[in-house]
């Protein structure tokens, strides 16, 4: 979205939930305070309309740290010198029951990009496998 102030020029504008967020016309102490809250009820708002109030805590399990990228932050980096190790369908299924065990309910699976050794089969015979869990 894009206002025009009063000289006519352009100003970059958003707004979430019909609150604008970015506006730096006559702003003092008292105001930002009632902006934030306001901005900040908003943003419940929105989130109570998209999830609800459910919070979800996923445990990771890692079926392989085998990748082709180069990414800088991660530790599945290609360029790192590291033992690489893809699980296969039969260990995944014993790590998520130990992680069920655990009291885990919602498991996130996790592995680099490698197109050959994490391929789309793969990761679908490991969540067919976790299905019933």
């Amino acid at each position: 979205m894009v206002s025009s102030d009063s000289s006519g020029a352009a100003e970059p504008m958003a707004s979430v939930a019909g609150v604008e967020l970015l506006s730096t016309e006559g702003v003092d102490a008292k105001a930002v305070e009632a902006r934030i809250e306001e901005l900040a009820q908003a943003a419940r708002a929105v989130t109570l309309q998209r999830f609800g109030r459910a919070v979800r805590l996923f445990a990771p399990l890692y079926v392989s740290n085998a990748c082709l990228s180069s990414c800088t932050y991660c530790g599945f980096s290609k360029g790192l010198d590291v033992a690489r190790r893809t699980l296969t369908v039969d260990e995944v299924e014993a790590e998520a029951r130990g992680l069920v065990a655990r009291g885990f309910r919602h498991l996130l699976l996790v592995s680099g990009e490698h197109r050959i050794e994490v391929s789309a089969d793969y990761l679908q015979a490991c969540v067919e496998r976790l299905r019933p869990f």
